[in-house]
């Protein structure tokens, strides 16, 4: 895998994104803009079980598992690993 400087954002090839990588990034806004709604309105155990549900049960359940195969083909591997570094950056802040 290569560095994630390697990985940028700007080089992501929205031609070449499957059901899967269009799922998970919709997915994942759409967890952030609740997360910081209830952030927001001080309900700190709901904000963190919107990351835990995201985390857990879309990103690592599904998508890190459905990415698993195209990370084996080099043709297919590098827009998974910006949308896997993306998601992971994301997710942290």
């Amino acid at each position: 895998m290569p560095d994630t400087e390697d990985l940028a954002w700007t080089s992501l090839k929205t031609q070449h994104m499957e059901l899967a990588d269009f799922w998970i990034l919709t997915e994942f806004e759409t967890s952030a803009k609740r997360f910081r709604e209830k952030i927001n309105a001080y309900e700190l155990a709901q904000g963190a079980n919107e990351i835990y549900e995201f985390i857990w049960d879309k990103f690592c359940d599904w998508y890190v598992e459905l990415a698993k195969p195209r990370l084996q083909d080099q043709s297919k591997c590098q827009n998974v690993q910006i949308i896997l570094t993306r998601i992971l950056n994301e997710s942290l802040k």
